[in-house]
């Protein structure tokens, strides 16, 4: 049995200001999906969960599309190694993992037909066949066949079956545009493997995929699905766990939708100690394979259509409409948490990253708003007490001993953060709307006694 559970903490409920947090366990489903637009603070929730899965021992590997990723990364997390698009993929994608059964490699080359079509969405069905039959037969020709692989029998170079349909005396026009394709990465060096490294299970610090070190886009999809597939493959050796050590984070995870292999590893990976945490700007483009697997949403703020559809495969049909007009209008570092075996969603602020941001965390932990307390005014968390009121009352002269001792429930902490609240958002003044002929100047004026005035009425 795992010995202590490890929790990922997201942020603080909205209403209780109770740390809401993610269970990573192989006793549980430790997957977690995490969709937002761009700005809504899923980077800011990548790095806080890397920090913590670091200190708690437990090594993430992230594919990365960006830069300041890589950056923020290394200035949380003390000794992040990276691996470059362009030194090669290190391991050969072709690798027969269980030589003992006989078609093994028949497996390997269905895997690619559909880590390729993934790639390449344009591809058809007959496409993806041709990539599967040149794969076979690049085996068949290095000696494999119907009992297996030979002694000795080493896998085909990873380029010989782009061979084979070069080979074609009469390409057609599916062809052409597949070799098309496939020409364009080897132009780019992709299928020579580079230099051999070991797996990226065996390191001890967080490792960082930058795919971004290409800007073709075609280049980043082939990488990342790869080195994913390599990860797959290399699971299997890792052998059963009794506790989560490695997290694959999927940053842009959007861009490998179409791939097959992120269902079939979110199924499998729990019990070789392995979460998946996917982030992605969009929902729609992922099977509903996906849903099936994962168990926990951290969901911050979506398109209309993007909303639907996360809300249709995670939440029943009577909180179908609430949550997604919420969820349309979610404000920035706010989210909600659909956790496993609960049945409604965590209204939480999103946790900070790094020690620079803990003032800004405390104003979201001290200070909330809730439809349902003074109309959503921001008032200090647990109470109806405003955050602006308390900072006037300080910059008004009044004394911290003072105000607890008017509001028991307020703390010294509280009240910082309530002014620190004030002053990043200051209170906002509703415009004065005085009637127009207020800003006039009269035409004609004239003075009498009041009493005058009543004797000509």
């Amino acid at each position: 049995t795992e010995r202590a559970v490890t929790a990922m903490l997201l942020g603080a409920d909205a209403r209780s200001n109770a740390d809401v947090r993610w269970p990573l366990t192989v006793q549980g489903n430790p997957h977690l999906l995490i969709a937002g637009l761009p700005g809504m603070g899923k980077t800011t929730c990548l790095l806080h969960l890397c920090r913590q899965m670091a200190a708690a021992q437990v090594r993430p590997i992230v594919f990365s599309y960006h830069q300041d990723i890589d950056e923020k990364l290394a200035q949380a997390v003390d000794g992040v190694r990276f691996v470059d698009c362009d030194s090669g993929l290190g391991f050969h994608p072709l690798q027969v993992i269980d030589r003992s059964a006989r078609r093994a490699y028949l497996d390997v080359a269905a895997e690619m037909r559909d880590i390729f079509t993934a790639i390449y969405p344009e591809l058809g069905d007959v496409q993806g066949e041709r990539v599967r039959t040149a794969v076979k037969e690049s085996f068949v020709e290095a000696g494999w066949g119907a009992d297996g692989a030979p002694v000795g029998a080493a896998e085909p170079p990873f380029v010989r079956f782009v061979e084979l349909l070069r080979a074609d005396p009469k390409p057609d026009r599916g062809l052409r545009t597949l070799l098309a394709r496939l020409n364009e990465l080897d132009d780019y060096g992709f299928f020579d493997l580079g230099e051999s490294h070991r797996s990226l299970w065996e390191h001890e610090q967080p490792t960082v995929i930058r795919v971004h070190t290409t800007q073709n886009e075609n280049l980043q999809r082939a990488f990342a699905a790869l080195v994913f597939y390599g990860l797959y493959k290399d699971m299997f050796r890792r052998g059963l766990r009794d506790r989560i050590t490695h997290a694959v984070i999927f940053d842009e995870a959007h861009r490998a939708a179409r791939l097959k292999l992120i269902p079939t590893m979110a199924k499998e990976c729990r019990k070789y100690g392995i979460s998946l945490v996917l982030a992605s700007q969009e929902a729609r483009d992922f099977d509903s394979s996906v849903f099936s697997a994962i168990a926990n949403y951290l969901v911050l703020r979506l398109t209309e259509a993007d909303a639907r559809f996360l809300v249709r495969n995670v939440a029943t049909s009577q909180q179908e409409r609430a949550l997604i007009d919420r969820i349309k209008r979610m404000e920035r570092f706010k989210g909600l948490f659909f956790a496993e075996g609960k049945s409604r969603p965590h209204t939480l602020n999103l946790a900070f990253e790094t020690p620079q941001d803990e003032r800004r965390n405390d104003e979201r932990r001290h200070v909330v708003t809730d439809p349902e307390v003074l109309s959503g005014t921001p008032c200090i968390a647990g109470t109806r007490v405003p955050a602006h009121d308390i900072a006037d009352m300080i910059a008004n002269g009044d004394t911290v001993a003072a105000i607890i001792d008017a509001y028991p429930s307020l703390t010294e902490d509280r009240i910082q953060a309530a002014c620190a609240y004030a002053e990043a958002h200051p209170r906002r003044v509703m415009p004065s709307h005085e009637p127009p002929w207020r800003k006039t100047q009269p035409h004609t004026s004239s003075e009498m006694p009041f009493d005058e005035l009543t004797q000509e009425s």
